[in-house]
């Protein structure tokens, strides 16, 4: 049933994962050199409401962020494996996966919070 309602609203989005490990040279993170990128069809994206904002760090609640619901897990930021997040280009802007929540209960899909860039 949330399976039909999610299809309904489908949105291709573009995802760019960094699969390597972050590199640091004189304590500065080097730029990623193994990207993906790929192309998430089935995904409901929507805006986040004013009172679910409220449980979010108070650095990200004043800046541009989207609740989306995807067919499979995105990934969060790992600072202990120094891995980055994945980024996502939504209506021509830059996007970083905040938190992932597995949904797959409620019909197959993933609950991820992600940020604008450079907001």
């Amino acid at each position: 049933m949330i399976a039909d309602s999610i299809s309904c609203f489908a949105t291709p989005i573009t995802v760019r994962r960094t699969n390597a490990a972050t590199t640091f040279v004189n304590g500065r993170s080097q730029p990623p050199t193994d990207v993906d990128t790929f192309l998430l069809e089935n995904v409901s994206v929507q805006p986040m409401l004013a009172r679910e904002r409220v449980v979010l760090p108070e650095l990200i609640r004043d800046r541009e962020i989207l609740k989306l619901y995807t067919p499979c897990s995105l990934q969060s930021v790992n600072v202990e494996g120094k891995v980055r997040a994945d980024r996502i280009d939504y209506n021509s802007q830059e996007y970083v996966v905040q938190s992932v929540e597995d949904w797959s209960a409620h019909g197959g899909f993933f609950k991820v919070i992600a940020v604008k860039e450079n907001d």
